[in-house]
């Protein structure tokens, strides 16, 4: 994951970028656990090891970190149920989902869409391996159902999604689609520093 992710360049999902920054954290002697989320989509909630995230506990604080998520904040997220939370990203609020599960939640003018639901509880990197192979391998995983490349920016977010190429700066988002796959070579050289 290192050599993929540093060396190459070549990004990641959850259970690797998360995982990586997992090591770090605790290389740095921060008091880090990873944790299991279930993603949200119209149809609900995904299965348990969904996603890998993390929470730091500094002092008597929680805080949720997650740096493989997409579109997600830039800063860690306090673990306190009903506050709101200002992100470069946007508004973030964390609630009680029920008595097991907490849900974060991004919030866009009054209106609040879950992100994903998790719990507190410690796992192991290898508790995640059957869902990551299922992420990488399945034709049902959104995953292998058309590309997905995201970076974000200092101010927006570059995105391959399928076929389209769609970026956000300041606010403006235009979106393009690539013609074939020599343009989409070229877009990952140009906008997201792949390497060949």
């Amino acid at each position: 994951i290192y050599n993929k992710v540093v060396h190459n360049n070549r990004g990641g999902f959850c259970f690797e970028l998360n995982g990586l920054f997992f090591e770090l954290l605790t290389a740095l002697q921060f008091n880090a656990k990873r944790i299991s989320a279930r993603v949200y989509d119209k149809t609900g909630y995904g299965e348990e090891f969904d996603h890998f995230a993390i929470i730091v506990k500094i002092g008597t604080t929680d805080y949720l970190c997650d740096v493989g998520f997409g579109d997600f904040s830039f800063e860690p997220l306090l673990i306190e149920p009903n506050t709101l939370q200002n992100d470069v990203r946007g508004t973030f609020l964390i609630d009680n989902y029920d008595s097991h599960y907490l849900r974060v939640n991004k919030v866009e003018n009054e209106n609040s869409t879950p992100k994903y639901i998790f719990t507190t509880d410690s796992r192991e990197f290898t508790d995640f391996q059957a869902m990551c192979t299922y992420h990488q391998t399945s034709p049902d995983s959104h995953f292998t159902q058309k590309r997905l490349i995201s970076l974000p920016t200092t101010d927006g977010r570059r995105t391959i999604t399928g076929d389209t190429l769609k970026i956000t700066a300041s606010g403006t988002t235009t979106e393009t689609i690539i013609k074939n796959e020599k343009e989409f070579r070229q877009y990952l050289r140009d906008l997201f520093n792949f390497k060949d």
